[in-house]
């Protein structure tokens, strides 16, 4: 088997590390007269690369020149690990307007061929002059561009010479969304630029996310609300919300019929919901099996197979008669499925198996057995070369099958664990979800190089973007 390793991901680990080892929070309540600010710090540039700061705290400023204390995220910043966007600072915050923010930095060092040498630091806090408004249940994201000139004095001194920007949401082609259970937020991405540029507060634990490209639109399950959001990607807020029945706690959501209707999952109620996409009411329901775990669409999306992780089976639904078809048994504890490019065999992982089990379709008949080891979860068909990607749980790879020999070829090492996977078609990415490392990153499928890594919020579930194949 062919091994191939990421460069960067050395580099960046005992960052991650750190980063995977800050302990998870309960989840925030939803936003109530507040709003959210996060501010994302831009990778250095090549020749800050030498330089590591240490930030002792960080503060939004009012009109009034009052100080509002935010939560320092990453207090150390170095060149080394500062090739990415990463999340510096988040709070909740009063609606208003804002003149800037209070940067203090207890420490700062410089990288020579000598060594490492100590710059000298402020003594008082450093204010960024930004304007930039809250509102009320809404969320601001804020960028901030390191001035190396500006901020390196003479080699011997530091200050915290920062550009402020508010990011613009790209265009709907460009963009992504994930989902933060623990901080009741949906992150929106720029996925070429592979970057954080705005975020929207949602209800309770918000989940899967399928994204309308034609309407601009992305629908984000609430499993806390029993409801699902409708969220602008234009202008990053919610539209509208589709109120389920108590107790569904929807997880998985998935478009069918040329974006007309919205399956929606439920785990709580073991049903699956029709949803129409223009009136954004419920139009039937069907049963499915105890726990289910994924919903996947068939390539012309009027099949739908639901894994149920209790009762061992996969279900069939008509998406257009709104109606359970049958259900087969399968391995324990299946928890994720994907199709192959032609759509007539189902990949399916199992919690209780070491194999991935290949299925014919439709008749989900057993076809073949692939072993990938103890701990395979997140699954993927490449659709351009129907190559298979298995993610494994709590170990920081992916396995790659050949389609045909059903063996492994390759292996991508990654910085994080990966619990959701997807591939961006035109850039021909990989972008993976890590949810202990709190953070996405991005590989290039043909050089397997690690592009980026960006921060998202806690407990973070759902992944989409536009532009996607295969999922």
């Amino acid at each position: 088997m062919r091994t191939r390793t990421v460069p960067q991901a050395v580099v960046l680990a005992s960052v991650l590390l750190a980063c995977a080892a800050r302990p998870r929070i309960a989840a925030r309540e939803p936003l109530s007269g507040e709003g959210d600010l996060f501010v994302y710090v831009q990778p250095f540039s090549p020749e800050a690369e030498k330089l590591a700061v240490t930030v002792r705290s960080v503060a939004a400023v009012t009109q009034q020149g009052e100080s509002v204390a935010l939560e320092l995220v990453r207090p150390v910043l170095s060149g080394r690990d500062a090739r990415h966007q990463r999340l510096f600072a988040h709070g909740r915050l009063a609606p208003g307007q804002y003149a800037g923010l209070l940067v203090d930095v207890s420490d700062a060092s410089l990288r020579s061929e000598g060594g490492m040498s100590n710059l000298l630091v402020p003594q008082a806090p450093t204010r960024l002059e930004a304007r930039f408004d809250v509102r009320s249940g809404g969320a601001r994201v804020l960028l901030l561009y390191l001035k190396p000139a500006e901020a390196i004095e003479r080699g011997y001194g530091f200050t915290p010479a920062f550009a402020v920007a508010t990011p613009e949401v790209p265009v709907t082609t460009l963009a992504g969304a994930s989902s933060s259970t623990g901080w009741n937020d949906v992150f929106v991405l720029d996925k070429k630029a592979r970057q954080v540029v705005a975020a929207v507060p949602t209800g309770r634990e918000p989940r899967g996310i399928a994204l309308d490209e034609r309407q601009r639109r992305a629908y984000v399950a609430l499993a806390g609300d029993d409801e699902v959001a409708v969220v602008d990607l234009v202008s990053a807020e919610t539209l509208s919300r589709v109120r389920l029945s108590a107790g569904d706690r929807p997880g998985q959501v998935a478009l069918a019929q040329n974006g007309q209707v919205l399956i929606v999952l439920n785990e709580g109620s073991y049903t699956v919901s029709f949803v129409d996409t223009v009136s954004w009411t419920e139009l039937g329901r069907t049963v499915v099996g105890p726990e289910p775990e994924w919903l996947v669409l068939d390539t012309s999306g009027r099949r739908a197979y639901v894994l149920s992780r209790r009762s061992n089976t996969i279900t069939v639904v008509d998406t257009v008669a709104r109606t359970t078809l049958n259900t087969v048994p399968t391995e324990p504890e299946p928890l994720r499925a994907t199709l192959n490019s032609a759509g007539n065999r189902l990949y399916v992982t199992n919690a209780s198996s070491p194999y991935v089990t290949v299925l014919s379709v439709p008749d989900l008949a057993v076809t073949d057995r692939i072993f990938a080891g103890l701990g395979a979860g997140a699954i993927l068909v490449d659709r351009r070369t129907d190559l298979l990607y298995v993610a494994m749980r709590g170990e920081p790879r992916v396995q790659v099958f050949d389609p045909f020999s059903l063996l492994p070829i390759d292996t991508l090492e990654l910085p994080g664990a990966a619990s959701w996977m997807v591939i961006d078609d035109v850039e021909n990415t990989l972008f993976l979800l890590m949810p202990e490392s709190r953070a996405i990153a991005v590989l290039d499928l043909a050089s397997r190089a690690l592009l980026s890594i960006t921060d998202v919020g806690d407990d973070p579930y759902g992944l989409a973007i536009a532009g996607a194949r295969g999922r």
